[in-house]
């Protein structure tokens, strides 16, 4: 709701040719082609990483009529308009004047919501409802301070209204909280205003609901930031969202950044949950207004990962006349939008009639879908950003297997720097245009006002016909032969003669069930080209677990045959693996070097009896750090072995295993760490040389790090200039771990963007003897 004083208002059908999140790296040479997807390729995407439709006035039944276009076009999440009792109206701002907090209005009525929401469910599509919990219908023009008659009689109480009057000073953090914006102002601090939105939003979830966006939510006060310790702050979002009885919904906030910081607070918002990045929706209109793609480099504010819902268009944008585009500077924005690493894009289908009626259907366009599906499947690929045919065209380089090529102006030759791996491309949108990678460069015509999708060969790989593929030699081992599910399984790779030898580092490519949730793990180097990890293999495998190996360039993928094993559900009879014995007390233990969080919790829990066992409430209880820098928790003995599990998490929206998936069986003492889920011999491990960077001063679009040494004969690099793109963390650091073979005493690193670089030209690069970070223009001991 924009502050402003006026008033407001099964699976049937194959999908389309489209990406898969399972990325499968195949011959860096190769040509490259699009594969065909089905409704299972949105499994295992949660909404934070997907993209969202905004179905804005349409009703239940009309939405779920839409489900499988919907869900062929590459859309994680639907947004349905508010679903609380509105003032009786058929404007469509009505629905943003509540008169309950109660489930049923003119889309829909309750039970038409839970079936969309059980229908959703078939297409792996989550549903996030709009709420109003902020304010309550006004009983007219004028009158804006005055409760609807149409309200509900437990909505009339005085005591549960701030009555501070309407506000009209945007830049005061205590009328932007404590004042109405048009309507009556809920007193968000009363314990009892706050039960009654808990009820509200837990009987959503009941029905079906995966998330939701609170409409307005600067306007309730929180306890950080600007709010803390302020006369107005108030527990409501601690309260609220701490008692819903399902603690992995989606959650975003209308936080409109407008007037300044102290007013807006949006980095406090962003430590309870996602917010909105409204205004980059006007930098991307006028982007394409202007035919310059580059107006749209730099977000309109800075945000923690991972923290960014933003659009080209939302339903206010629309309904205010404010969006100012055609058809085609839309789909170009959106490309741009979706194309991006870091935020989480909202689509609107637009109205085109009464309340109810079906919206546009524009997001069925085939180039719309590619983009969409190019989204999902480079989740976890860094972006680095480029411009063509005189700033009218964008390139999105994900990584090194994907780019997206928008152009907004005429048909153009191409040739421009790429990170994309050597080889032939084929659009993935329909275009048929086919473009060539050589040496960093990658040539071609680009179809004028197109959106183009490229991708490595391979992130959609093929089933074989058999589960199991026999290893060539010694090359992969699996101890125990047959691994077990639910079980730790460890995996010995010899790099010798193979297209990994002598790399220094290997990390394991693995899935299960032909190449379900795909994941990289670092493997550890026990001796010349042999390289070990350990992973637990997931309860809902039920035939294999499928392995290729990369140096992050190179890959190992058996000749396109790719490596599976057997997976069994019970224990082999086969003779006990050797591996440390499981004692009888149970520890578990988290290694925070890769996550940073300052707070580490874990949440531990037992569903095998007739009621869920835990320690303690989500988010659990705060776990003791060691004096190894490990964080340790210690259960008590009546916890069973084989049925106990462990989430932590940081007590805000960070958590492992990621939100919806089953927590970690903890038998003995096993630890979290690198990614995987082990046992701990009680040796403290090895602890990594990792470089820190803190973007907070710079505000790069992208991060390198240049990592060299020149004590020899020749200069050692990791990559050539700029050398790799850093991985940034849930604290909002980015991190480069030094590989295995680097000198301590005389590794170099430069941090650069691609152009400005620290420390400058011509200067010697900061010694990396152990995990340093550079803050503030300080580099010191991390």
């Amino acid at each position: 709701m924009r502050n402003k004083r006026y008033l407001r208002g099964i699976l049937a059908i194959l999908l389309a040719l489209v990406l898969t999140l399972q990325i499968l790296p195949q011959q860096a040479t190769s040509t490259i082609t699009s594969q065909a997807a089905t409704t299972n390729s949105l499994a295992n995407v949660n909404t934070r990483d997907g993209l969202i439709i905004q179905m804005h006035m349409w009703s239940f039944n009309n939405i779920k009529s839409k489900l499988p276009e919907i869900a062929a076009a590459g859309f994680k999440a639907i947004q349905v308009s508010p679903i609380q009792g509105a003032k009786n109206s058929s404007e469509w701002w009505s629905l943003y004047q509540p008169i309950n907090q109660s489930i049923g209005n003119p889309l829909g009525s309750r039970q038409e919501f839970q079936d969309l929401c059980s229908e959703a469910e078939k297409y792996n599509i989550d549903v996030i409802v709009d709420v109003i919990m902020n304010h309550v219908a006004n009983q007219g023009k004028g009158q804006e301070d005055v409760v609807s008659d149409q309200v509900s009689s437990e909505f009339k109480r005085t005591d549960f209204y701030h009555n501070k009057g309407q506000c009209s000073d945007w830049k005061n953090r205590w009328a932007v909280t404590q004042q109405g914006i048009g309507m009556p102002d809920l007193n968000t601090q009363s314990s009892e205003v706050q039960a009654k939105a808990i009820s509200f939003l837990n009987d959503c979830i009941a029905c079906g609901a995966d998330g939701f966006r609170f409409d307005a939510a600067k306007h309730i006060e929180t306890n950080v930031g600007e709010d803390a310790n302020k006369a107005w702050a108030g527990n409501y979002w601690t309260n609220v969202l701490g008692n819903l009885t399902n603690k992995n919904v989606f959650i975003y906030g209308e936080v409109l950044d407008e007037a300044n910081s102290e007013s807006d607070n949006i980095q406090g918002y962003a430590s309870f949950m996602s917010v909105t990045d409204h205004y980059y929706g006007s930098t991307l209109r006028n982007a394409v207004k202007s035919s310059n793609l580059s107006v749209a480099q730099n977000w309109n504010v800075n945000l923690p990962a991972n923290r960014r819902v933003s659009y080209v268009e939302n339903h206010d944008n629309y309904e205010h006349n404010e969006s100012g585009i055609n058809d085609d500077q839309r789909k170009i924005a959106w490309g741009i939008l979706a194309a991006r690493d870091n935020v989480t894009p909202m689509y609107l289908s637009r109205r085109t009639g009464s309340m109810g009626s079906v919206g546009t259907t524009d997001f069925e366009n085939t180039e719309i879908a590619a983009v969409n599906w190019f989204h999902n499947a480079m989740i976890g690929q860094s972006e680095y950003l480029r411009y063509s045919n005189n700033n009218s065209c964008m390139l999105v380089d994900r990584g090194r297997i994907g780019t997206a090529i928008i152009n907004e102006g005429g048909s153009f030759y191409l040739s421009s720097a790429t990170n994309l791996t050597s080889g032939t491309y084929t659009d993935n949108g329909g275009s048929g245009a086919t473009f060539n990678v050589s040496g960093g460069t990658i040539t071609g015509n680009v179809p004028g006002n197109r959106i183009i999708v490229l991708y490595q060969d391979g992130i959609n790989p093929t089933p074989s016909t058999s589960p199991t593929v026999t290893p060539i030699g010694d090359v992969v081992k699996v101890d125990p032969a047959t691994p077990v599910v639910g079980q730790p399984v460890s995996i010995t790779y010899n790099a010798t003669g193979r297209s990994l030898t002598n790399s220094s580092n290997v990390s394991l490519h693995w899935g299960y069930d032909n190449w379900k949730n795909p994941q990289n793990v670092p493997m550890t180097k026990i001796s010349d080209n042999t390289w070990s990890v350990s992973v637990t293999v997931p309860e809902s495998a039920t035939t294999s677990l499928n392995l290729v190996f990369t140096n992050g360039s190179v890959w190992d993928n058996n000749s396109s045959a790719n490596w599976s094993f057997t997976v069994s559900k019970q224990s082999s009879p086969t003779p006990t693996p050797t591996v440390s014995p499981i004692p009888s007390q149970k520890v578990a233990y988290f290694d925070n070097s890769s996550t940073n969080w300052n707070n580490v919790n874990v949440y531990v829990y037992d569903e095998s009896g007739s009621s869920v066992k835990q320690v303690a409430a989500w988010p659990g209880v705060a776990m003791t750090k060691e004096s190894n820098g490990l964080y340790s928790y210690t259960l008590s003995e009546d916890w069973n072995t084989g049925t106990t599990r462990v989430i932590f998490n940081n007590g805000g929206s960070s958590q492992i295993p990621a939100a919806k998936q089953t927590g970690y069986l903890l038998e003995g003492k096993m630890i979290y760490q690198n990614g995987n889920w082990i046992i701990y011999n009680g040796n403290n491990p090895v602890q990594s040389v990792v470089a820190y960077f803190d973007n907070s001063t710079y505000n790069w679009s992208n991060v390198n790090i240049y990592v060299y040494d020149e004590s020899g004969t020749s200069v050692k690099k990791v990559a050539a200039w700029p050398g790799v793109a850093m991985t940034k963390d849930s604290s909002g650091l980015y991190s480069y771990i030094l590989p295995d073979g680097w000198s301590t005493t005389s590794t170099r690193v430069i941090f650069n963007n691609g152009s400005t670089q620290i420390p400058s030209a011509n200067q010697q690069g900061y010694l990396l003897q152990k995990s340093m970070i550079l803050r503030n223009g300080t580099w010191s001991e991390y």
